[in-house]
């Protein structure tokens, strides 16, 4: 089996550097740009999905829409909570720069130490509070164990592509790595927009090919 884990498009947040987490914001005319031309590519290259999994925000559910218009038109996408994106509760829409500069702020952490980031926010279950990411991971692997893994023991020989966001790609990345230290969540850096990952899983063992594949 082949996995396609691609970033959405860029939106207009992205450009200014806010912070979207389970804010619904739609895609900019760069990111739909960004997904046709990702999409064309895809196309050239042969490429078609056997199963599409998106995270249920419209930011990546258009991006899958578009990507899958020219390799599968029509094919179902099935939408996924648990491929969300990292949750920011009331700090969504600021920067990370305005919510480093407050006293105590875990946020100083987030980009550069993860796993601090992960001890000093306050946890997912509290109300209107961050996600930590050790729970993003948590469900990152459940979708993995419990939709792609049994896939690959149907159809081992299908290509699956997956539509969702930066952090929660790279919590997918943990568990097909086999990471558990979160002072490694960010490696090897984030995905770009409308990128992918592309992982094999043969027999139940992944092997990441590419990190951060641009279709164009």
């Amino acid at each position: 089996m082949n996995i396609y884990i691609f970033r959405h498009g860029t939106t207009e947040w992205n450009k200014t550097f806010k912070i979207q987490g389970a804010s619904n914001i739609p895609l900019a005319e760069a990111g739909i740009e960004q997904a046709h031309i990702a999409g064309a590519a895809l196309k050239e290259a042969n490429l078609s999905f056997d199963m599409v999994f998106s995270s249920p925000l419209d930011r990546a559910y258009e991006t899958a829409k578009i990507l899958t218009s020219y390799t599968n038109e029509g094919i179902e996408i099935t939408k996924d909570s648990r491929i969300r994106e990292l949750e920011f509760g009331d700090f969504e829409g600021h920067t990370f720069e305005e919510l480093a500069g407050i006293d105590g702020s875990p946020f100083i952490y987030f980009k550069t130490s993860p796993d601090l980031y992960n001890e000093k926010a306050p946890y997912y279950y509290k109300e209107n509070q961050p996600e930590s990411l050790s729970h993003l991971c948590k469900r990152t692997k459940d979708f993995f164990e419990n939709v792609i893994e049994p896939l690959e023991k149907e159809q081992p020989n299908s290509n699956v592509l997956i539509v969702a966001h930066g952090a929660v790609n790279k919590g997918m990345l943990m568990h097909v790595n086999k990471e558990t230290d979160l002072k490694n969540f960010w490696k090897p850096g984030l995905q770009s927009n409308c990128h992918a990952a592309i992982v094999s899983l043969v027999n139940g063992n992944y092997n990441v090919l590419e990190y951060n594949k641009e279709y164009k």
